[in-house]
């Protein structure tokens, strides 16, 4: 019966069944895994088999690293470039590739090392004494790591549980929920122990006789009336999961991806149970509704009373409105959960707003649940919200299909009062942080969700309680030099940098440049402010209007083919003009040693599916940009190929190649005013092209990681093509997509687990729960590891006021004045009147509207101002008349006259 199956995977039946299911499995050699839900709480069991061998996944592999130099000994030595931080350990096999010279080192074999040294270490038994001396280049590759898994059982766990996922302290509780579980589907007869009433276990004399023979201890503590025994058993009788869908998302998406590591063999399995629990939620609301049974004695009618009446810990969430940013896996599955857990109801006047400006691309059909292939094209927004209100039509959903952003008029005031709490669920750090600055500004509480490959984090930020999202975030990756990244990349990471950076010049920035050409009309003179760039400025309009503009796509596939010669050619030619391979520095060291890698130029082949793979997604961009229809079909590039000459490269004199991001600084800001005169003539009158616009192409938005998909193409080829110019370790596709889109794509059981863990801490902001229960969450499926910790608590400060008592802030306060009709004299004198400090300068987003120090003429001709007068005035910019309240910066002196260092809270008047 199962000589067919790849994995078995059981949600319902008593424990006879499973373990009789179990054995089955072992018997057929097919891997088993067990999930269920009882109450609020869940677990998953993976068996996938005696011995196993499993590999490391992509997100967990290291190297390639690049060699620094290789001994002639026994055992050979090999160090690793300064500029590399190896993660190695003694044991390791690693083979190597592309050395130069060292004809005695085997590099289709692999070789155990032995670490010596944070860059070096030796090759165990590998004798090089009689080999050739080392030339440079290279690279050693960790060879990716397996591991052999030996699983129990169901009926070893069952009778010996390990909880590898739990900490110390939750392993009593761990023991006892297991047996619970275990006394509850050991009565059960044929179906999901979830169907089991709290009065039948209760009333069950099998259920008591079970639960004495596998934990007297607990049965013990709940017959006395302890309350952290009682809540347990109550909690995972009660029916408040069959509406907690969260609950069984969370043990679903661990289940699936055991189910996947046990089909793919990659990534780690369980070893043991993972087990889940809300309790912490479940003893929040009992405390809010507050359930006398719950805290009473802990007798079995007490529990028995307060698990028939469990509805009353189910949260009302009709009337909630949350605000979801981002309909990628995350989002969709944050706005599948809500629309499950009935928030939003328009009876109620709740409501659900999502906002995203991207339209459905055939990778979201698979991810969410809420696309199909009839939506591909459309909007995400209008697809989303016509799936959920098909299946809940109660919901109130408001589509935006629009990105976030602070200066849009769309996020106005009236729009933040129909907001209860902000869903993040978007992969832009920018984003992210004008949403944390929302936050704190409007006082709505914060949920963000983030996944990267099988890895998420779902964190809180909580207003009055917890630091914001900017405090806690992660430090941004640090970047190539720019020297590195164009002249001497050593790293398959430094090609795909450096691929993206030529397709945002070339597809989006040169574009969007020129449109800004078109549009306004004093971009040049305000361009020409900007001495370090303004002619780069000119060279990009030039081109793009003008010398580089095709009228066919013909004139696109020449336009690829020359760019082709220049990046991969031409360039390289050069650069070994200024530096030739045999070169000495001053000191006598080689020039290109360590790492710095002799390139070589690299002549097009039109056989070469490299070469041809970049030249077709290179063509084809470029008509996209220009709005002309493309084509795929080879046969066209040969033809236009055919007939299309291209002169060979001569070397240039006094062509200057910054060895350094210094050296290069230092030969910036130079502008040569015929070079602006003749490229000023090149250009296009503006008014020549009235109407006439460039599409730009957002690499992050319109790449896929599928054949067919023009961005994902070119900087792949681009980047293979870089390192094989450089002898490059070649990067593959995840490196593509982790490297140039920042992030792994996440798989839908990432997505949804993520969304389950921010949907729970929804149900915690709709009870208003205190600080220590929230829970910001770390997890990877791959290893698998889940981990909780309390969100940090926001910082207070305290001045000393003139009104006899401190003031206390941090960074969630606010002052808050009516300034309706108000001039500046007024509201000075009233903040003062009102907080008890003096404010000595203040501001309105960049412009300073008041300060002590200034001319004091001037000064007093504004205190005569209302305060959207002086808004006006000052900073140029009309207030909308739908706008209500605006925020001022101050700084203030305190109760004794000193100034006060801390940043204060912002100003929020009302105006209107």
């Amino acid at each position: 019966m199962l000589q067919h199956v790849d994995v078995v995977v059981s949600t319902y039946g008593s424990e006879p069944e499973l373990v009789q299911l179990n054995r089955m499995c072992r018997r057929a050699n097919v891997p088993f895994v067990h999930a269920a839900v009882q109450g609020v709480c869940g677990r998953v069991f993976a068996d996938v088999g005696e011995k196993v061998e499993f590999f490391n996944g992509e997100d967990e592999k290291t190297g390639p690293y690049v060699i620094e130099a290789i001994t002639q000994e026994f055992p050979a030595a090999v160090t690793i470039i300064e500029e590399q931080k190896p993660a190695l350990t003694t044991g390791d096999l690693m083979h190597f590739w592309g050395v130069k010279g060292m004809e005695g080192l085997d590099t289709q074999s692999t070789h155990r090392i032995t670490v010596t040294g944070s860059h070096s270490f030796l090759l165990d038994g590998l004798d090089l004494r009689s080999a050739s001396m080392y030339e440079g280049g290279g690279y050693a590759i960790p060879a990716r790591k397996s591991h052999v898994v030996r699983s129990q059982t169901l009926t070893e766990a069952l009778e010996n549980p390990i909880f590898p996922l739990a900490p110390a302290n939750d392993q009593r509780k761990m023991h006892e929920m297991h047996a619970l579980f275990r006394a509850m589907t050991q009565i059960s007869k044929a179906g999901s122990q979830s169907n089991l009433s709290a009065e039948h276990c209760l009333h069950a004399t099998s259920f008591k006789t079970n639960m004495a023979s596998l934990n007297s201890g607990f049965c013990y503590k709940v017959e006395h009336g302890d309350p952290s025994a009682a809540l347990l058993q109550n909690a995972m009788m009660s029916s408040f999961a069959k509406s907690h869908a969260p609950v069984s998302a969370v043990v679903g998406s661990v289940a699936a991806h055991q189910g996947i590591i046990a089909c793919t063999k990659v990534s780690c399995p369980l070893t043991g149970w993972f087990y889940f629990d809300v309790l912490d939620l479940f003893r929040a609301v009992q405390e809010k509704e507050d359930n006398g049974a719950q805290r009473a004695n802990g007798d079995q009618q007490g529990i028995l009373a307060a698990a028939r009446d469990s509805s009353k810990a189910t949260v009302e969430l009709s009337q909630l409105r949350p605000f979801i940013v981002g309909l990628g896996g995350v989002g969709c599955n944050i706005l599948r959960l809500c629309a499950q857990m009935g928030v939003g109801l328009q009876k109620h006047n709740g409501s659900i707003t999502v906002a995203d400006s991207k339209a459905v691309k055939p990778s979201d059909t698979a991810r969410g649940g809420l696309f199909t292939v009839g939506d591909l094209g459309t909007p995400k927004v209008h697809a989303a919200s016509f799936a959920v209100n098909h299946s809940q039509s109660q919901i109130s959903l408001h589509s935006l299909h629009c990105d976030f952003g602070i200066e849009s008029d769309t996020f106005n005031d009236m729009f933040w009062d129909g907001i209860d709490v902000v869903c993040c669920a978007v992969d832009s750090v920018s984003t992210r942080l004008l949403l944390d600055e929302c936050s704190v500004q409007r006082q709505k509480p914060l949920l963000d969700a983030g996944v990267s490959g099988t890895k998420g984090s779902v964190q809180d930020v909580i207003p009055h309680q917890t630091v914001q999202w900017a405090s806690t975030r992660d430090p941004p990756q640090a970047g190539a030099p720019s020297c590195t990244l164009s002249n001497f990349p050593y790293t398959g990471r430094h090609t795909i940098l450096w691929a993206r950076e030529i397709f945002d010049g070339a597809y989006f920035n040169n574009p969007h440049t020129a449109n800004e050409y078109l549009t306004k009309k004093k971009f040049l003179d305000t361009a020409s402010k900007n001495r370090a760039s303004y002619i780069e400025t000119l060279e990009s309009i030039a081109s793009t209007l003008k010398t580089s503009r095709p009228l066919s796509f013909h004139d696109c596939i020449r336009w690829a083919r020359l760019l082709f010669e220049e990046k991969f050619n031409n360039r390289i030619q050069q650069l070994l003009y200024n530096f030739p391979e045999g070169m000495e520095t001053s000191t006598g060291a080689r020039f290109w040693s360590g790492s710095k890698r002799a390139p070589r130029p690299i002549a097009f082949d039109v056989s070469n599916p490299t070469h041809i793979e970049f030249l077709i997604s290179a063509a084809n961009l470029q008509a996209s940009v220009y709005g002309l229809n493309g084509s795929a079909d080879v046969k066209v590039y040969q033809r236009v190929l055919e007939s299309f000459y291209i002169p060979p490269f001569t070397p240039k004199e006094g062509v200057r190649i910054s060895v350094s991001d210094k050296d290069k600084a230092s030969t910036s800001g130079t502008l040569n005013q015929d070079d602006v005169e003749k490229l000023l003539s090149e250009i296009p009158k503006a008014s020549e092209m009235a109407g006439y616009r460039l599409n730009c192409i957002d690499f992050e938005l319109a790449c896929e990681p599928v054949e067919g998909n023009a961005p994902f193409a070119f900087v792949r080829s681009a980047s293979q093509l870089r390192a094989e110019n450089y002898k490059i370790y070649p990067p593959g596709n995840s490196d593509v997509l982790m490297i140039a889109q920042g992030a792994l794509p996440s798989v839908e059981t990432t997505s949804t687990l993520a969304a389950a863990l921010l949907c729970l801490e929804l149900y915690k902001v709709k009870v208003d729960v205190p600080l220590h229960y929230y829970k910001n969450r770390f997890f990877n499926l791959a290893v698998p590891l889940l981990v909780s910790a309390e969100p940090v608590a926001a910082r207070v400060n305290t001045v000393q006021t003139s009104l006899g008592k401190p003031y206390t802030w941090s960074i969630w306060s606010k002052f808050e004045i009516d300034g309706t009709d108000m001039t500046l004299h007024n509201f000075l004198r009233t903040f003062e009147a009102q907080e008890g400090l003096e404010i000595e300068m203040l501001s309105y987003g960049k412009s300073l509207l008041y300060a002590s120090f200034l001319n004091k003429k001037k000064m007093e001709e504004r205190l005569k101002w209302t305060l959207d007068e002086l808004i006006e005035k000052v900073s140029m910019t009309k207030i909308p008349t739908c706008q209500r309240f605006v925020t001022f910066s101050v700084g203030c002196t305190d109760g004794e006259g000193n100034d006060i260092d801390e940043q204060l809270p912002d100003v929020r008047v009302r105006i209107r």
